[in-house]
């Protein structure tokens, strides 16, 4: 089955991002139907509202990750993940820290 893509871009996804998406579900033997198709695109413009990202993103995230389709509760756990992930990245002391642990003599008394 033949699918129209040509309206994607009324739901901010580029006609390259929606024939990968076309392609994936061919490559894993589960292909969509022009229903399933729209159902998508609607769902990238509620990740594009709802959480910001921009409905290509949601696309890729879906492929990258190996899902069967595009969920946006799915997509909304991952980027909720990759905040939390990204709140806790590695601290860095800056030159004033790392001149107060280099002198201080606590250890000395």
């Amino acid at each position: 089955m033949k699918i129209d893509i040509s309206q994607a871009y009324t739901y901010g996804v580029s006609d390259e991002a929606a024939q990968e998406l076309v392609e994936w579900r061919m490559m894993k033997k589960d292909p969509l139907t022009q229903r399933a198709f729209d159902r998508a695109m609607k769902v990238c413009l509620k990740c594009n509202i709802e959480l910001g990202i921009p409905s290509d993103e949601a696309i890729s995230l879906s492929i990258d990750k190996g899902w069967r389709g595009i969920v946006f509760e799915y997509i909304k756990a991952e980027l909720g993940r990759r905040k939390e992930a990204a709140g806790k990245s590695l601290v860095i002391a800056g030159p004033d820290n790392f001149i107060e642990r280099a002198t201080n003599r606590d250890w000395a008394h």
